[in-house]
Order: C-alpha cells, then structure tokens, then sequence
C-alpha cells in the first residue's frame, strides 16, 4: 500500500505488516507451551499430557476434558489416527477441530464464571 509518502511509506508499512506477522507466530508458538508434543492413543493419554505441559492446571477442567472423548468429534475419513494429538485436525467440508490446548485454555479462562449446576 502506497500512502501520501510514496514508494518509501509504502515499504515502511509492507515492513511494519510483516514484523507484526513475525511477532503474532513467535506469540502463538509460545502459548503453545509444549503441549504440541502431546500424543497418545487414549483421550486420558491426552489429558495427561496436557495436564503435564502446564495446559490443563485445575482439576474440573482435566474432568471435563476426561469426560468428552475427542475422538467424537473427529472425521475418520480425516483424523487419520491423530484425534488423540495435540493439533487441529480436518473433520471435513474445509473445517478443522481445535488442538486440545486451545480448548483446555477456553475451559480454564471460563472455569471461575461457571457455577455447578452449568455444563463445561
């Protein structure tokens, strides 16, 4: 893009966009924490794993995680033997499934706002 500063402010924004390109991949590779490295052929393997790298930290969390088996949620078709990885995973029509990390971290942000009597 071009603006009233000509090629010159149209290499500053070119360079700004892709520094922050840069930053927002080295930011997400960090929250990552290392639960990528989470495999396992059960849904309890995966909770532990996630539980181990730092994802998971309550206990109502990881028993909610424990309760819903991912692999249900996962295409055979797509899944190719991964549903217990810790990475998104194609479930058909383009559309993906969440790493689990991603949906331990959306769990423990709303943990302290559900009461009981809600489902997780």
């Amino acid at each position: 893009r071009i603006v009233n500063g000509g090629e010159r402010e149209g290499a500053k924004v070119c360079e700004t966009q892709f520094r922050s390109n840069v930053a927002r991949r080295t930011f997400a590779r960090s929250l990552s924490g290392g639960a990528y490295r989470t495999r396992s052929d059960s849904n309890e393997g995966l909770v532990e794993g996630l539980i181990h790298y730092g994802r998971i930290r309550s206990n109502r969390v990881a028993e909610a995680m424990l309760k819903v088996d991912r692999k249900e949620f996962t295409n055979p078709l797509y899944e190719r033997g991964d549903a217990y990885y810790d990475h998104p995973v194609q479930i058909g029509q383009g559309q993906t499934i969440s790493a689990p990390h991603m949906h331990a971290e959306a769990l423990e942000l709303l943990s302290d706002h559900l009461y009981p009597a809600e489902a997780m």
